[in-house]
């Protein structure tokens, strides 16, 4: 019995061992990636919980982000926007779109799943949060110009709630209220399927870079976190 139980100890001890040294190694993986990153803002956002929280619930690392490719705006008054693209397996999956004010004082993000949709015939690309919470779907089409058109075609169902008050009568920040993002789609999707000619376009060469995704993602975040 006394023999059963050094051989338990020992696994308990060696497994200890072994899942200590892999932290601490994927640490300095982590660290060694943060080190290349060239903006300090993001290289805020990228120790945060949102940013750890994101990683997790979408099985993704660092090294999944191309900082090399990403684009940053000025959205306006000390709001930042990097927009990054994701990779998986050698292929682009998505981006990841951050929105940071006060140089990363304040900062949330949305994630863009871009899987299901080919340069060549359009498809959909749907929006979740960190914690991948589904908000909404853009549907992208072709058109006979060469341009893809892209509109709101579904957000998830809202909560109910006060309708989107005015920025003066909110109290801010209001960290976590995705069902206020949700609203802010749905009032975008409303708004456009009143019109029918509604319906933002890009042209090929920029079709993974549409300002619309990013103006309402960056536009709702602001209003619903006061970043």
């Amino acid at each position: 019995m006394r023999q059963i139980k050094s051989i338990l100890f020992v696994s308990v001890m060696i497994i200890t061992f072994i899942s200590v040294f892999i932290s601490c190694e994927n640490e300095n993986d982590d660290n060694e990636y943060l080190s290349e990153v060239d903006s300090v803002e993001l290289k805020q956002f990228l120790k945060t919980r949102t940013a750890k929280v994101f990683f997790h619930n979408f099985k993704f690392e660092y090294n999944n982000l191309d900082i090399k490719s990403m684009k940053i705006l000025e959205y306006a008054k000390d709001v930042n926007v990097f927009y990054i693209p994701v990779y998986k397996n050698k292929r682009e999956i998505g981006r990841l779109c951050v929105i940071s004010k006060n140089k990363g004082e304040i900062s949330t993000a949305l994630f863009e799943d871009w899987s299901k949709v080919e340069k060549e015939k359009g498809g959909k690309m749907k929006v979740f949060t960190p914690d991948n919470l589904y908000i909404a779907t853009w549907t992208i089409k072709k058109e006979g110009n060469g341009e893809y058109s892209f509109k709101i075609s579904d957000v998830t169902d809202v909560k109910n709630g006060d309708t989107l008050k005015t920025r003066g009568e909110i109290d801010f920040p209001k960290p976590g209220d995705y069902n206020c993002t949700a609203r802010c789609y749905k009032i975008a999707k409303d708004v456009c399927e009143d019109d029918y000619n509604c319906k933002y376009l890009c042209d090929l060469l920029d079709v993974f870079f549409c300002s619309a995704t990013i103006t309402i993602a960056a536009s709702c975040q602001l209003y619903c976190w006061g970043v």
